[in-house]
């Protein structure tokens, strides 16, 4: 019996021993807590390397991502797509073991155990919120006190929603009482500017309160532009107006690299299915491709059979081509 080499890597050691004994997002969210981008990332080049080792089938292609905010989190979501992958074919025993190093890169946390550690968690991060808007509260409250006093000299309870809506005014009884209004102007209890209307007129009057500005959005319209397609037949003989029929255009992919235009329209023609055009993607720039795509296109009568997953290989991706401009144009074919 062959003795299969051991790999070392804590991050993978971890989580095929933990991988299929409790959930996916408890055993996610423990690497993302414990693991760096940087391992995370290596986990994944040594992972796909030993899948190619093994010619698993079906396996998608490396993507390295750019750094990012997320990178982690989509990076570990690849890792357990490649091991799903591997689960379906059935050659999760032909993978070797994969061992750690070093103990102190390997959680000790149980991902079984997480909901505990979320909750205590949570429970702390409740606590500091609570806290910090206790702070805000008590501050906002004692800047709204300054120089704020009713007339019997208490001290009034503002509301928060309305602090801004507050006029302070001072004690009747205090000779350099003044009140500040809008537009910055300040009056005294007992002096009057030419122009200027008197303090309890201001205070009483209902046009220099403060209204609320709210910002609507405007309504999107739901009508949708009606559509028709016409049936007349014409006479032929008396009328040149006729319709071209439209054609079923699709992106095809996942084809082998040796496949060409022929060749596949061949395919299409032999399974019933005419007058079909064909035309292969070229790589923008350097870009190199392990397999072949094309567009392809066909009448539309033929749309029953040519959406037919039954009429295509085996493993290649079918999907509507995408026109980028208002007006309907195909590649050159």
């Amino acid at each position: 019996m062959a003795v299969m080499a051991v790999v070392i890597s804590e991050f993978l050691c971890f989580l095929f021993n933990k991988y299929g004994k409790c959930a996916d997002m408890n055993i996610k969210s423990v690497l993302l807590n414990f693991y760096d981008e940087t391992e995370i990332a290596t986990a994944k080049e040594l992972l796909y390397s030993e899948l190619e080792k093994i010619n698993c089938t079906g396996l998608p292609r490396l993507v390295k991502r750019r750094p990012s905010d997320n990178k982690a989190n989509l990076d570990i979501d690849d890792i357990f797509g490649f091991i799903a992958k591997v689960d379906e074919a059935g050659v999760m025993d032909q993978l070797p073991p994969f061992t750690a190093a070093n103990l102190d890169r390997v959680p000790h946390m149980k991902p079984e155990d997480l909901d505990i550690y979320v909750l205590a968690k949570t429970v702390v991060t409740e606590a500091k919120k609570l806290a910090a808007l206790q702070e805000v509260v008590k501050k906002h409250l004692q800047d709204g006190h300054i120089g704020a006093t009713n007339v019997n000299g208490s001290v009034p309870v503002q509301s928060l929603h309305s602090v801004s809506d507050h006029v302070p005014v001072q004690s009747a009884n205090d000779p350099a009482a003044t009140v500040d209004c809008p537009g910055n102007s300040r009056f005294s209890d007992d002096t009057q500017h030419p122009g200027d209307t008197g303090q309890d007129d201001i205070l009483n009057d209902d046009t220099h309160s403060w209204t609320t500005v709210v910002r609507t959005q405007a309504k999107k319209s739901s009508w949708v532009k009606p559509r028709m397609v016409g049936t007349k037949q014409p006479d032929a003989g008396r009328f040149k107006v006729v319709s071209v029929p439209r054609r079923l255009t699709v992106f095809v992919g996942r084809l082998h690299n040796d496949t060409s235009e022929d060749d596949l329209k061949e395919f299409l023609t032999d399974a019933g299915i005419q007058d079909v055009r064909c035309k292969r993607l070229k790589a923008k720039g350097d870009k190199k491709y392990n397999t072949a795509a094309f567009c392809v296109s066909c009448p539309d009568t033929y749309r029953t059979l040519f959406y037919d997953e039954a009429t295509w290989p085996t493993g290649c991706e079918l999907r509507d081509w995408y026109f980028k401009d208002s007006v309907r144009r195909q590649p050159d074919m």
